[in-house]
């Protein structure tokens, strides 16, 4: 797609988040992440969403972590309760 920015790459995540297909969401989040582009909140309402929604508790936790400390983006509390609740036991380092 010529012209990819971040509001494309949100859709085509949110897209693949919304029908349940997390492995694909994850895989355009790495391609973005890839091609230069910076995740932005929407960026990772989406990602956790696709997590949540395939059961990807792992992935989400690290994409959680890299929010603020690698990005810059604030996590909210919000996108962390779409995670399935097996997580309870893992926290990830920002709520340490």
């Amino acid at each position: 797609m010529p012209g990819k920015n971040t509001v494309t790459w949100n859709e085509m995540i949110h897209g693949y988040a919304q029908n349940g297909d997390g492995h694909n969401a994850l895989c355009l989040y790495n391609d973005m992440i890839s091609s230069g582009e910076k995740p932005d909140d929407i960026t990772f309402v989406a990602v956790l969403t696709a997590c949540s929604h395939s059961s990807l508790v792992d992935e989400g936790l690290e994409i959680s972590n890299a929010m603020l400390r690698k990005f810059g983006v604030v996590p909210l509390y919000l996108s962390l309760r779409e995670l399935p609740t097996n997580m309870s036991s893992r926290k990830p380092s920002f709520m340490i």
